[in-house]
């Protein structure tokens, strides 16, 4: 073979090896573009998921509140545990009101802190709604750990 051949064939083979370089250099670029989209895909559908269950929870609270609104703590004719119901009552609506779009826990601490009564029937009304939040509370932390771990 004259050196002219193998200069040829040497260049060929430069040419080839920069072609396929330059394959593997756009893969990689369409790879890391292609993990950049599943992942704002999966954050997109993540936060989705967690918008709805957090909607579905809200209600469920809302119907564990109100169940509560069927018992009556108070004896017949004892109207200063009527009054403490309302007042109770009153409060813990408050705190939801008020908390709206805040996290449960927002919700629970604002009833610790001021709803209370010494009148030992009118405490399981603020026991029995600070349960219905908690319960929430951790069904919200269990959805976000779920999603963080297997996403």
């Amino acid at each position: 073979m004259s050196s002219l051949n193998q200069k040829f064939l040497i260049d060929i083979y430069f040419l080839q090896h920069i072609k396929i370089q330059k394959q593997i250099n756009t893969e990689i670029i369409i790879n890391k573009q292609m993990r950049i989209i599943s992942f704002v895909v999966f954050t997109l559908i993540s936060l989705c998921m967690i918008k709805a269950d957090f909607t579905q929870q809200k209600e469920e609270v809302v119907q564990c509140l109100m169940s509560m609104s069927t018992y009556d703590p108070c004896q017949n004719e004892d109207k200063l545990c009527e009054g403490e119901k309302i007042k109770t009552y009153g409060c813990i609506q408050t705190c939801i009101s008020n908390g709206a779009g805040e996290p449960f826990s927002v919700m629970k601490d604002c009833i610790q802190q001021n709803c209370s009564s010494n009148n030992q029937s009118i405490k399981i009304i603020i026991s029995r709604s600070i349960q219905c939040l908690l319960s929430q509370a951790l069904k919200s932390a269990l959805v976000l750990l779920f999603v963080l771990i297997f996403f």
